[in-house]
C-alpha cells in the first residue's frame, strides 16, 4: 500500500477572512442547571448572550453556558483538538474544520473523502485526520493537502502522531504505520477484525484495540507483536496507559487493566454494559462511561470503585478531566462537569442532540461535539486545561500541551485513592437532581 499520488484534490479550502460565518446563537438551546434547588424545581440559569461571550472562563458567561457554537451539515462525533488559538475537528458532512477560538469564526475547512468520525492531530504545522478510506496531512495554516494515503476500508480510528510516526487503525482489519512527513507506509499489522480504537503510543509500544476481541501491544518501530491480551467482547475502545498500567474498556462491559510490559492482567471492573467510552487517568482516578448510562471513578490502583453518576443513556463520550473537574457527554444530550473526588455535578449543559464527542478543555473552556452537528465552547467556569492521560497522550484530541515527543509509560499517577471500598461491579444509591439520577456507588 503506497500513499495515493493523485492530484485530485480531494480536500478543498474553503477560507472565511475575518468574519464569524456560522456563529450561532445557542443560548436558547441550551439548558444549564448549577444549582441542586433550581434543578428540583426545574428551573434553569437564564439564557446568556452571546455577543458578550468570552473563552477565558469570565464572568460574562456563566460556567456551562456556551461561549459560542458553530453549525456543521453533519453529525459531529469526532472530538476536538485546541491548538494555538484554533480549534480542529471533523463533521460527517466530510469535512474538517479550523475554528478560530476566540469567537468561533470558521478559519477554514477542508473535504475530505468521507464522513469524519477520527479526531484530529495537531503537530508541526500539519494536522493530521481520517475521512472515510483516507488518512490526510494538511497545511495547518491553509488545509491544503500535504499527502494521502488510502486504505482498504473506513477509517473511523483517530491517527496518533509520535516521533515522526503516525499510527492509525481501519476497518480493512489493519493497523499501519506511516511517515508523517510524507505519509509512506512503514508497516502494517493485521487482526482478526475491523480497528475502531485509536492508538495509544507509550514507551516505544504502540497499545490497540481491535474488533476480534483483542488488545494489542505492537513494537512502535517495526509492528512486531509484543503481546495480545484477549477480552470478552470487541475492543472499540481506546486505551490509555498511567503508571506502567494500560486501561481500556470492551463491549464485553468490562473495564480492563493489563500491565503494560506483560500483558497481564492487574484486575478487571464489571459495569452494567459495553464500554464504549475511551478511559482517562487523573489524580490516582480512572474515568470511564459505559452503555449502561454511568460515569464511573475507579481507583486505578486497585480497580475499585470511587463512585458513579447515572445519566440515564448510554455514555459514549469519553472523558476529559480538569483542574479537578471530569467532563463528559452522554445519549441524554447532556454535557456533565462532575468532581473528581466526589461525583456530584458541578453543572450539567443540556443541548440539541447526544453527544458521543469527547470533550478537550484549554484555558477554561469545554470544546465539544454533539449529534446535533454543532461544535460547541462551553464556559468550564474553572481555569485549567485537560490534565487526564487521554488528552497528554494525544489519544481523541489533544490541548497544546502535545509535543509529539514518545512518552514513558510510566506517565501519570496511579497512587491508591483514599477510597476503601472493594469494588469490582455497581452499587446505587439514587438522588434525584435536575430531572436526571445522580448515583454515586461506594461499595
Amino acid at each position: 500500500m503506497t500513499p495515493d499520488p493523485d492530484p485530485r484534490q480531494r480536500v478543498s479550502r474553503r477560507r472565511f477572512a475575518g468574519t464569524a460565518v456560522g456563529l450561532s446563537a445557542v443560548a436558547a438551546t441550551v439548558g444549564v442547571t448549577t444549582d441542586p434547588a433550581a434543578a428540583a424545581a426545574g428551573s434553569t440559569v437564564a439564557d446568556s448572550d452571546p455577543t458578550a461571550a468570552t473563552t477565558d472562563g469570565s464572568a460574562t458567561t456563566p460556567p456551562g453556558e456556551p461561549v459560542w457554537t458553530v453549525p456543521t451539515e453533519g453529525v459531529v462525533y469526532a472530538s476536538p483538538t485546541v491548538v494555538d488559538g484554533t480549534a480542529y475537528v471533523g463533521s460527517w458532512d466530510q469535512r474538517l474544520y479550523a475554528v478560530g477560538t476566540e469567537q468561533g469564526e470558521i478559519e477554514w475547512t477542508a473535504e475530505t473523502a468521507g464522513s469524519i468520525w477520527s479526531s484530529a492531530t495537531v503537530l508541526d504545522g500539519t494536522v493530521y485526520v481520517a475521512g472515510g478510506d483516507t488518512v490526510y496531512g494538511l497545511d495547518v495554516a491553509t488545509g491544503d493537502e500535504q499527502w494521502s494515503y488510502e486504505t482498504d476500508g473506513s477509517v473511523w480510528s483517530s491517527p496518533s502522531v509520535v516521533d515522526g510516526t503516525l499510527y492509525v487503525g481501519s476497518t480493512d482489519t489493519t493497523i499501519v504505520a506511516l511517515d508523517a512527513a510524507t505519509g509512506d507506509e512503514n508497516w502494517t499489522h493485521e487482526t482478526g477484525r475491523l480497528v475502531r480504537s485509536a492508538p495509544t503510543v507509550a514507551g516505544g509500544t504502540v497499545y490497540v484495540g481491535s474488533h476480534d476481541n483483542t488488545l494489542y501491544a505492537l513494537d512502535a518501530d517495526s509492528g512486531d507483536e509484543e503481546w495480545s491480551y484477549e477480552t470478552g467482547g470487541p475492543v472499540r475502545s481506546s486505551p490509555t496507559v498511567a503508571d506502567g498500567t494500560v486501561f481500556v474498556g470492551s463491549n464485553d462491559a468490562t473495564v480492563s487493566a493489563v500491565d503494560a510490559e506483560s500483558g497481564e492482567t492487574v484486575w478487571g471492573y464489571e459495569t452494567g454494559a459495553a464500554v464504549w467510552s475511551s478511559p482517562t487517568v487523573a489524580d490516582g482516578r480512572l474515568f470511564v462511561g459505559s452503555n449502561d448510562g454511568r460515569v464511573y471513578a475507579i481507583d486505578a490502583a486497585t480497580g475499585r470503585t470511587e463512585w458513579t453518576v447515572d445519566t440515564g443513556s448510554p455514555v459514549r463520550s469519553s472523558p476529559t478531566a480538569a483542574g479537578g473537574t471530569v467532563y463528559v457527554g452522554s445519549d441524554d444530550g447532556r454535557l456533565y462537569a462532575l468532581a473528581t473526588g466526589e461525583g456530584p455535578d458541578r453543572w450539567t449543559a443540556a443541548i440539541g442532540g447526544a453527544i458521543r464527542s469527547s470533550p478537550t478543555v484549554v484555558d477554561g473552556t469545554v470544546y465539544v461535539g454533539s449529534n446535533d452537528g454543532q461544535l460547541y465552547a462551553i464556559n468550564a467556569g474553572l481555569p485549567g486545561s485537560s490534565d487526564g492521560t487521554r488528552t497528554r497522550l494525544s489519544t481523541l484530541g489533544h490541548g497544546d500541551d502535545w509535543n509529539g515527543e514518545m512518552p514513558a509509560n510510566t506517565i501519570g499517577d496511579v497512587g491508591e485513592t483514599e477510597s476503601s471500598a472493594p469494588g469490582f461491579g455497581i452499587g446505587s444509591a439514587l438522588v434525584g437532581v435536575g430531572g436526571y439520577l445522580l448515583a454515586r456507588c461506594r461499595e
